[in-house]
C-alpha cells in the first residue's frame, strides 16, 4: 500500500477536537464502525480469464453536526476505509478517504446561503463510480465544492443562484495527461409555487470543461436552458419532471458545437408506509468517459424498490441501465494516429441488500451486486459482488 498523505490525520484531528467540544451530547457527534466481508469475482474487470479474490473491508465514519446560534449550522463526515484482498498481485491493501463538508446559513429571512464540499482520495479504484462514471484503475482524488444563494422574492416564488467546482487529479502521469479536468458550472432557477402541490421552476446553467492535457484537448464550453415541474398527485404518488434545450461548443473536434434536448423524469409511489418505489430516466448531452472523445449523448434509466419486511427487516434492490453514445466528429483533433469511431457503451447495475437490525446500535447486512459493462472502445466485462457486513454505532 503507498504512503497515506496527512490529509485525513488532519482531518481527524479536527473532527476529534470537535468531538471533545461536544461533550456528551450525541446530537452533536455520531462515530459508526462498518465491517464487511466480501467475494469479488472478477477483480481486474477482464473478459475473460477472470481472478477472484476474498476481501475484508473495514470502515469507520465520523459525524459532527453543529448549530452555531439561531442562523448557522454546519456538519462533517469523515469516512477513512482500509480493503485488505486475500489474493490480489498489486498489493493486498487499499485505503479510500472519503469527506464530506456543509455549511448553511441564514442572513435573513428573505436570504440564505450554503455550501457543501465533498472530498475523495482512493488508490486502485472499482472501474464503475457513482453508477455511471468509468475511471482508470489508478489512485485519483476527487473534490467537488458547491455553493447556493437562496433569495425569497414573496411568499410563493424564489430565486436561487448556484456554483459548482469538480476536480479530478489521477496520480500516475500517463492517465493524468488524458483525463485530469476541472468542470465549473454556475446556475440560475426561479422557482414558484404555483399551487399546493405544484411547483414550477425556470432554469439557466452554463457549464465549462477544462482538461489539463498535453496529449488533447478535450474541452466544452455549454449552456442549458429549460423548465422543471414537481407536482404532488396525492399522498402516495409524486412526480418530477425537468425539460429543455442543450448547446455545446468544442475546444478542438471536428465538430463546433452539438445541440439537443435534454430531459429527466421521476415518479415515486407510496403503496404503504412501509414501501417506496421510484422510476425514472433521462436524456442529455453529458462529460465524455472515454480518451479522446468530449462528449457523449446519455440515456439512463432506473428503479428502486425499498420495502420494510418487519420493524427489524428491510428489503432493497435497485436497478441502473446507461448508454452512452459517442460521435467520432466530437473526438478531440489529433489525439490518436487513427480517426476514432462512432460507438457506444453500456452499462448495467443490479443491487439488492437485506438489513436486520438487532438493536439501537447494530445492524447486519446482506447484499449482492452485479455489473454488466459493454464498450466499443474497452473491455467488456461482467462482475458479481456477495458480501456480508456489521454496522454498528459505538
Amino acid at each position: 500500500m503507498k504512503r497515506i498523505n496527512g490529509i485525513g490525520l488532519v482531518l481527524l484531528f479536527a473532527i476529534s477536537a470537535q468531538v471533545g467540544f461536544a461533550g456528551e451530547d450525541s446530537k452533536v457527534w455520531r462515530v459508526y464502525n462498518r465491517l464487511r466481508v466480501e467475494w469479488d469475482d472478477n477483480i481486474r474487470q477482464e473478459t475473460n480469464d477472470k481472478d477472484s479474490s476474498f476481501k475484508i473491508i473495514e470502515e469507520i465514519e465520523f459525524d459532527v453536526s453543529l448549530r452555531l446560534g439561531d442562523n448557522t449550522f454546519s456538519s462533517l463526515r469523515y469516512r477513512p476505509s482500509l480493503t485488505w484482498w486475500d489474493d490480489r498481485s498489486e498489493d493486498d491493501s487499499d485505503f479510500h478517504h472519503s469527506l464530506d463538508f456543509v455549511l448553511k446559513h441564514t442572513l435573513t429571512p428573505q436570504l440564505s446561503f450554503d455550501l457543501t464540499e465533498t472530498f475523495l482520495q482512493t488508490e486502485l479504484p472499482e472501474l464503475i463510480e457513482r453508477g455511471v462514471q468509468v475511471r482508470d484503475s489508478n489512485d485519483y482524488t476527487h473534490n467537488t465544492v458547491a455553493g447556493n444563494v437562496h433569495y425569497k422574492v414573496n411568499t410563493d416564488t424564489a430565486l436561487r443562484v448556484a456554483g459548482r467546482h469538480i476536480l479530478l487529479r489521477y496520480d500516475d502521469s500517463d492517465v493524468s495527461s488524458r483525463e485530469d479536468f476541472d468542470l465549473y458550472v454556475i446556475g440560475l432557477t426561479l422557482a414558484h409555487q404555483w399551487k399546493p402541490g405544484t411547483s414550477l421552476n425556470g432554469e439557466l446553467r452554463y457549464e465549462d470543461v477544462d482538461y489539463d492535457s498535453s496529449v488533447a484537448n478535450r474541452g466544452t464550453d455549454g449552456i442549458q436552458v429549460g423548465v422543471r415541474a414537481e407536482h404532488t398527485f396525492s399522498p402516495n404518488l409524486l412526480g418530477d419532471a425537468r425539460l429543455g434545450w442543450q448547446h455545446k461548443e468544442f475546444d478542438n473536434a471536428a465538430a463546433n458545437d452539438a445541440e439537443a434536448p435534454y430531459v429527466d423524469a421521476s415518479v415515486t409511489v407510496l403503496p404503504s408506509p412501509s414501501t417506496r418505489l421510484s422510476l425514472g430516466g433521462g436524456f442529455s448531452q453529458h462529460e465524455s468517459a472515454v480518451f479522446p472523445f468530449a462528449n457523449q449523448e446519455r440515456t439512463t434509466f432506473y428503479a428502486r424498490l425499498a420495502h420494510d419486511l418487519t420493524a427489524r427487516v428491510a428489503y432493497y434492490v435497485s436497478g441502473t441501465y446507461v448508454d452512452g453514445e459517442y460521435d467520432s466528429d466530437e473526438a478531440a483533433a489529433g489525439a490518436t494516429a487513427t480517426t476514432p469511431t462512432n460507438g457506444n457503451e453500456e452499462f448495467f447495475y443490479l443491487t439488492t441488500k437485506l438489513a436486520y437490525k438487532v438493536n439501537r446500535l447494530n445492524t447486519v447486512e446482506a447484499a449482492w451486486q452485479y455489473t454488466d459493462f459493454q464498450s466499443d472502445f474497452r473491455n467488456d466485462f461482467d462482475r458479481s459482488l456477495l458480501n456480508i457486513g456489521w454496522k454498528t454505532k459505538i
